[in-house]
């Protein structure tokens, strides 16, 4: 069913005006099917008043780790659980600030696909988080950018340790996988 939202002060991404007392319709599959100024259309049902509320489109955050903690930037040690509560966090941090749309750029366990998935497929239950280009595990080099190793075995936590063309082949193999 369409929805008219009406009251409003509307910046449509396109402009760079501001349309005041601006009115929009939001058909079922959630897009905005019309917008205007003028006299809004009168054969649609469900109406919400915005009451002089400011309306944009959804921003993009071309760069994240939805994994990390931003006050602790805690990035060993932690568990599959650990990242995906998170991650979690983070993603509904995002989509209240007015991002709709993000590019994860690196995440343990490949959380952000595994997340991606579930969302697509409604599989997160009442979650509402941001559309997700996940990444999954990134690629470094020992003592590289994304090398968090924990533990004497030095397996890494977060991304694929490669150190020669034939290790970055087969680590590049295994993230096509997901």
């Amino acid at each position: 069913m369409d929805k008219l939202f009406f009251n409003c002060n509307l910046f449509d991404g396109t402009n760079t005006t501001l349309f005041k007392d601006a009115w929009f319709v939001v058909n079922s599959k959630g897009r905005i099917s019309n917008y205007g100024t003028s006299e809004p259309p009168h054969n649609i049902v469900k109406k919400i008043d915005l009451n002089g509320k400011y309306v944009m489109p959804g921003l993009i955050n071309a760069h994240t780790h939805i994994m990390m903690n931003p006050i602790t930037n805690k990035t060993e040690y932690l568990t599959e659980t650990e990242i995906t509560v998170q991650a979690l966090h983070n993603l509904e941090l995002l989509l209240k600030s007015g991002q709709t749309y993000i590019r994860d750029c690196g995440c343990a366990f490949n959380v952000d696909i595994q997340l991606a998935r579930l969302s697509q497929n409604n599989g997160l239950f009442n979650f509402k988080i941001p559309e997700i280009m996940p990444s999954g595990r990134p690629l470094s080099m020992t003592g590289g950018h994304g090398d968090f190793t924990e533990g004497i075995d030095g397996c890494s936590t977060w991304g694929y340790l490669t150190d020669s063309p034939n290790e970055v082949r087969k680590a590049v193999r295994n993230a096509f996988k997901h």
